[in-house]
């Protein structure tokens, strides 16, 4: 079944815990399928969340609201602060920090415009670019979807 491309807030909920995570995307089923695949490898960055999906707790991905992408941090910031029970850490990062922690990541990884554009244009799997640069593979996303800017 092909899910619709959607913008909104979605939870990550714990049936026999009832803790619940709360999250904010431009593509809500294609980030519910990257927890999904992160917990199943044991990868998620969220130890909380990640400690229930090792007990096998059985997790439900449901959407909350669909809305433009210019409300979804605020939306997500809302629910967050009423739920009681909140694996969250922090709030999703604003656009204005994406592009903070993109810059700072370049600067660390010192490339060129060269380098940056060759990334672009590169076809091969964003692991095997990245390890060939020196660099994460979240830098290298970040670049081929054009978040890093001059």
């Amino acid at each position: 079944m092909i899910r619709p491309v959607q913008c909104g807030v979605y939870k990550i909920r714990y049936l026999q815990t009832g803790r619940e995570y709360i999250g904010a995307s431009q593509n809500m089923w294609r980030r519910g399928k990257a927890h999904g695949g992160m917990l199943r490898r044991g990868e998620h960055k969220n130890a909380a969340l990640q400690r229930d999906a090792n007990a096998g707790h059985k997790m439900r991905f449901e959407v909350l609201l669909v809305c433009a992408p210019k409300d979804m941090l605020m939306y997500e910031r809302l629910i967050m602060a009423a739920t009681k029970r909140c694996y969250n850490i922090r709030p999703s990062q604003t656009p204005e920090h994406i592009a903070t922690l993109t810059r700072v990541r370049r600067a660390k990884a010192k490339l060129t415009d060269a380098q940056v554009a060759a990334i672009r244009a590169d076809t091969r799997p964003q692991r095997v670019v990245a390890a060939e640069h020196g660099v994460s593979q979240a830098y290298v996303s970040d670049i081929c979807t054009r978040k890093l800017r001059k």
